[in-house]
Formats: C-alpha cells, structure tokens, sequence
C-alpha cells in the first residue's frame, strides 16, 4: 500500500513539473505570438493567461496531472493514438483554412458553421476507425480551439470544445466504439467547436471590435449588423444539423474501414 502511495504521488509529480514547464512555454510563446501578429499592444499581464486568471489554470493542471498520474497505464494513449490525433487535428485545421478567406465578405461568416462541419466529416468519420480509447476525441477539439486561439479567436473556445470534445469521447465509448449511429452524432457535436469563433462576434462585439478597429469600419459594421444575439442558436443548429450529415456521407464513403474496423 505505501509502495503503490508513493508510486503514484511520484508519478503525479513528475507530471506536474512537466506540465508546469509546457505551459510556461505556451504561455510565453502566446505572448510574443500576439504582439508579433498585432493581436494585442502590449504583453499579457503575468496574472493572466489569454484572460483566464492563472490560479485558475494552475487548478485545472493540477487535477489534469492526477488524473494522467492515476490512469490505468493499459487505458492510457500511446505514441501511435497522439500520433492519430495530430495527422487528423492537422487535416482538420487545413480544412478550416480552406474555408476560413470566405469570411472576408461579413455575409459569408456564417457559412463557417456549415462548411466546416460538412467538409470535416469524412476525416472525422476515419478518424474514428482509429479510436479505441477516451480522451481522444476531447483532445482533437482542445486543439482545434488552440488552433483558432492562434488565429486570433481568443480563448472562448476552449471551455466548449473541452465539453463537447467530452461529450463526443462518451457518446463513442456508450457505443463501444463500433456504433455508426453513435459516431454520426458524436461528430455532429464534435462540431460545435466552429461556434467558438463567433463568441466574441456575438457577446462581446464592441470590446473584439475596439481590439480590431484595423478590419475597417464598413466590415465592421457589416459583422455588426449580421451577428445577432439570434444568430447563435442558428448558427448553432448549423453546427450540429451538418455536423451529423457530415457524418453521414462519411459513413457512407467509408463504409469498408468501418466494416474492417468493425463498426459495421
């Protein structure tokens, strides 16, 4: 018993250090990232990470790092599921790159919630051949809001992504990972991450605005008019209806992974 005790508070801390070191890097390299790209005038203050105080990540670290110290090592990722999960998070991100110019017209913002979803659902569909284990999922979306954190999004992302990045991992896992209706709609919330980038368009237009005056005022304006308090339920109906047909279709292009896999 006092074995298994100190194997497991060593465990926890070597994690801890680890983490501790990661996110001292991240936060610095965020740091010069939004000076260098004009996304704030000055550093973030040290009592702040993107807006988030730093006592409150340090928490949620902390319980990360004992839930990773206390895993079953059996149930844990390996090298070959990160590996998964970068290939598709960066076939994902190239996606929405594809389809991020539209949004230089304001009028086509909102097509974000159905192109994303609908192109996305075919990786996401063999991405899901590969999954054997929690987490996964919730992992991709994590990084996908850290993706658009990069972009200049903020990071109002990150909270959704990691709830419905969560929801996504239960909803495979309750199909014991061989249920294609299940897969459909965990991609159809997996796509509720694309929301995240028009939190601030919608809830907090003056203050994001006032931080981009140099998109011009017309285009401004334009974005203004369009991102309604009423648009978030749509766009969100957008999310989860193309999300699910995104879903669809990718069931059906790949429906002989998925009978190798043993999903069908």
């Amino acid at each position: 018993m006092q074995v298994s005790i100190g194997v497991c508070v060593c465990g926890n801390y070597y994690y801890f250090i680890s983490a501790t070191i990661a996110l001292r890097r991240f936060k610095i390299y965020c740091r010069k990232f939004s000076v260098r790209h004009g996304i704030v005038g000055e550093y973030l203050p040290r009592t702040d990470f993107c807006g988030i105080p730093v006592p409150r990540i340090k928490v949620f670290f902390w319980l990360m790092v004992i839930g990773i110290g206390n895993m079953d090592r059996s149930k844990s990722l390996n090298s070959t599921d990160l590996i998964n999960i970068g290939v598709f998070t960066a076939i994902m991100a190239v996606i929405t790159l594809i389809v991020i110019p539209i949004g230089f017209l304001p009028v086509l913002m909102p097509l974000y919630c159905v192109l994303i979803p609908l192109f996305s659902g075919i990786p996401f569909l063999l991405f899901l051949t590969k999954v054997r284990k929690f987490g996964m999922i919730t992992i991709m979306s994590i990084l996908m809001a850290l993706f658009l954190l990069c972009t200049g999004m903020g990071w109002y992302t990150l909270p959704l992504a990691l709830i419905t990045g969560f929801i996504a991992d239960g909803l495979v896992k309750a199909g014991n990972y061989s249920s294609l209706k299940l897969s459909i709609a965990a991609c159809s919330v997996f796509s509720l991450w694309c929301f995240g980038s028009y939190i601030p368009l919608i809830f907090m237009a003056d203050q994001f605005w006032a931080e981009n005056a140099q998109y011009g005022e017309e285009f401004i304006n334009d974005s203004k008019d369009i991102f309604r308090l009423w648009m978030a339920p749509a766009l969100i109906a957008c999310c989860l209806v193309f999300g699910a047909l995104g879903g669809v279709i990718g069931g059906r292009v790949l429906k002989k992974h998925f009978i190798r896999s043993g999903i069908l």
